[in-house]
């Protein structure tokens, strides 16, 4: 067993960006309050949750510049998170979503003093551009962490597949858990499995493994195989797994494991070192 499922208990916690990484950032919560109005082009205000100040917005977009090119977009099929009012995004923006509410449609003109001034964006916002934005907020709630950081905002993602049902014991927490386990990146790249015949041990709910393991494998019976699928917010976070020449598990990786759990027993001793249970 390598270093992979040390216990990394220091996390908890991906919208798609596209070019939204470069252009739609603010400059952080410490900013002076915007000067400027924007327009209000279209309102279907909605009628869920209210878009205050340090909410946190999921929302799908579109950003025009005045050729009507579209510069930005999460399209239909993506979410955009973000923390309301506290300049996580460009000030317009900010100001734009504001006072909006869940199932709601806005259509708004952004000036240049707003969005990205008399410089622009090279190749993407013109100089001194107004900017149009429609947005359609689709979740506001309070935020787990308060970050600019999309990739801790976006909600954490667990799911099973039951790939065989096991008859025998259960996996409950302080059980000495005996497991055959595959780990693959969203790709397909296998980062790391169990030798064949030599079962990884654990305590279940210890903290001895990484929280998608803790949660993903709890109910298992054994004979089971179970597939996981978690969000780098129950995996190794921001940090990843450093490796020769980079990084054995990127930062902010999705993971998948296929777990086989072959026996289920009471703890001689607590402890994380698999070679002493």
């Amino acid at each position: 067993m390598n270093d992979v499922m040390k216990p990394m208990g220091w996390l908890r916690g991906l919208s798609v960006l596209g070019v939204l990484g470069v252009l739609l950032f603010g400059t952080g919560c410490d900013s002076n309050d915007p000067e400027g109005e924007i327009t209000i082009i279209e309102d279907n205000v909605g009628t869920g949750a209210l878009v205050e100040a340090g909410k946190l917005v999921g929302m799908r977009f579109w950003g025009r510049v005045e050729s009507g090119l579209v510069f930005d977009s999460t399209g239909t099929d993506s979410t955009f998170y973000t923390l309301a009012g506290v300049h996580c995004v460009i000030d317009g923006f900010d100001i734009g979503l504001l006072g909006m509410r869940e199932g709601g449609r806005r259509v708004f003109e952004v000036p240049p003093e707003l969005a990205y001034g008399e410089d622009g964006i090279p190749g993407f916002i013109p100089r001194d551009e107004t900017i149009t934005f429609e947005v359609e907020v689709l979740t506001v709630e309070a935020p787990i962490r308060r970050t600019c950081d999309t990739r801790w905002l976006a909600p954490e993602v667990l799911e099973i597949t039951d790939l065989t049902v096991g008859t025998g014991a259960t996996a409950v927490a302080d059980s000495v858990l005996a497991v055959e386990y595959r780990g693959t990146l969203s790709d397909g790249t296998l980062f790391d499995e169990s030798p064949l015949g030599d079962p990884f041990k654990f305590i279940l709910g210890a903290g001895c493994v990484i929280e998608g393991w803790e949660e993903g494998i709890a109910g298992m019976k054994v004979g089971g195989k179970r597939e996981i699928t978690f969000s780098h917010h129950l995996g190794y976070g921001d940090r990843g797994v450093p490796g020769q020449g980079g990084f054995l598990i990127p930062p902010y990786a999705t993971l998948t494991f296929e777990i086989e759990l072959k026996e289920v027993s009471s703890p001689a001793v607590r402890s994380c070192n698999s070679n002493v249970l």
